[in-house]
């Protein structure tokens, strides 16, 4: 399939072979359809000037939202050509993270490559040796979708309000791009704080109470590591755990993998 849609200054001409994929979990627009396949092209040289700029490079989650709005070329029946910069950012930043991981993924094997090098340390403390890692792209594990946009939940211990009541009821959503792109200066400051505003951008709703960091603050441990782990369970996407056993002392032990790995 060709793709010859010629866009603005801010992108480059299209003449590129492209390849077409199903999303994991996939694009609800604003009338509530979903949208399950992507279309994406190679990355070039101008996508690595891009990426390299500092206001970009210093923010992982914005790396991975300007790589996907330049190479990801559509999304179901949306075209970056057709529906213009600006919605087509929205709709970037408005798939589900594990979603812009799996395209990424398609685009680094397309860019560069189906292999991944890595580097971890032995965490065995009489060895620490420095290892470099390759991996086959396809021997990574993908988790599916599990079929639920939105996921109802009831806390263990629940908000308590000024007035006596108990708020444990309500329902999240999975992190989307644009979560991770305001998360991730705040994540390399203050882990705490990073997640105290993530749980108010991912749940909808807590009972009969507006959601905000200051009620989000209060949760109790009990309830915040509920929710997080429910946020774990459900989501879908390049699973972020590599087998890794050292050359040198033979330790097996899990390698961590993020999405800029696949950059």
């Amino acid at each position: 399939m060709k793709n010859n849609s010629v866009v603005n200054e801010d992108y480059i001409m299209e003449n590129e072979e492209s390849e077409v994929h199903n999303l994991l979990a996939g694009y609800k627009d604003e009338e509530g359809v979903i949208h399950t396949e992507f279309e994406i092209r190679e990355m070039t040289g101008v996508e690595e000037e891009v990426i390299s700029k500092p206001e970009i490079k210093s923010n992982g989650g914005k790396v991975i939202n300007t790589l996907l709005e330049r190479c990801c070329t559509r999304i179901g029946s949306y075209t970056r050509k057709e529906v213009g910069n600006t919605k087509w950012k929205n709709i970037i930043q408005n798939l589900i993270s594990g979603d812009q991981d799996y395209i990424l993924l398609q685009i680094r094997k397309q860019s560069i490559g189906e292999e991944l090098e890595l580097t971890h340390q032995c965490p065995n403390p009489e060895c620490k040796a420095k290892l470099e890692t390759k991996v086959a792209l396809d021997e990574l594990e993908i988790v599916h979708f599990k079929g639920d946009y939105e996921i109802h939940f009831e806390l263990p211990k629940g908000y308590k309000d000024r007035q006596g009541n108990i708020h444990r009821s309500g329902v999240l959503h999975l992190p989307k791009g644009l979560d991770r792109e305001i998360l991730d200066p705040m994540a390399r400051k203050n882990l705490g704080q990073a997640n105290t505003l993530m749980l108010t951008r991912c749940i909808k709703s807590l009972g009969t109470i507006q959601v905000t960091n200051e009620i989000m603050r209060k949760l109790s441990i009990k309830d915040r590591d509920y929710l997080f782990t429910l946020l774990k369970d459900n989501m879908c996407g390049v699973q972020p755990k590599v087998k890794v056993e050292c050359v040198s002392c033979l330790t097996e032990f899990e390698g961590s993998l993020n999405a800029t790995n696949f950059i």
